[in-house]
């Protein structure tokens, strides 16, 4: 089991070494669905910040952040 291990090891350090890691795959991919014009929009009218909607990623990401992080109410359910 201990031979097992350290090849495993061995192996994970190769494909991390290479980039052949399943997490770096991911985040190059997840990088390059982000670097869509979509996501930036169009400047903001008054050349600061967009107020009345929400075109940008980074708030679209904070909103769903705090709607995941609102604690469950005593009779709501959860995947855990």
């Amino acid at each position: 089991q201990i031979a097992i291990a350290r090849e495993g090891d061995l192996l994970t350090k190769e494909r991390l070494c290479c980039g052949l890691s399943m997490f770096e795959v991911i985040l190059t991919r997840i990088r390059s669905y982000l670097q869509d014009p979509i996501w930036r929009g169009p400047p903001p009218t008054n050349g600061v910040m967009h107020v009345d909607e929400c075109v940008e990623f980074h708030r679209l990401w904070s909103a769903m952040q705090f709607v995941y992080c609102i604690p469950v109410g005593t009779n709501e359910f959860t995947a855990e």
